[in-house]
């Protein structure tokens, strides 16, 4: 039996580019990862869950956060995004790869929206309907901005 691999969905992203993302293993991947990379706010919301002890309900986020959140947001778009090899740098074009530096905030942060649902309206949705309100929301800015 071969392993099953998790579905993908394309986004239409702000930029106007296309992306194929998989609903990444968030979790997994914040125990993994013993660098700076994820914040602990984050990490206190995610092993709420585990410990069945909820985190805080209103997330406080400082200016000392924004550093730490910048890089567990990228570390969530090279885990969600498919379609290309997404790595910190040193990305090869024949081998489809893009620097996550050269994604625009926006396109990141819609991105870390779809992969990694925050707050129970969000979370309630599946993957499929985060990735459709997403995609609503991508061609309503480029109407408004294009």
């Amino acid at each position: 039996m071969a392993w099953k691999k998790p579905e993908s969905q394309k986004l239409l992203l702000p930029s106007g580019n296309e992306v194929e993302l998989v609903e990444a293993d968030i979790l997994g991947m914040v125990m993994a990862n013993d660098s700076e990379d994820v914040p602990d706010f984050i990490t206190s919301q995610l092993m709420g869950g585990v410990t069945g002890k909820p985190g805080k309900q209103a997330l406080e986020i400082t200016k000392g956060d924004l550093p730490g959140l910048a890089r567990f947001i990228d570390m969530v778009v090279m885990a969600g995004v498919v379609n290309y090899k997404v790595v910190k740098e040193g990305a090869d074009e024949a081998r489809n790869e893009i620097n996550v530096g050269d994604i625009s905030f926006a396109d990141k942060f819609l991105i870390f929206q779809v992969v990694m649902p925050m707050g129970e309206a969000n979370a309630a949705l599946s993957f499929r309907e985060r990735i459709e309100k997403a995609s609503m929301g991508s061609l309503q800015y480029q109407q408004d901005n294009g």
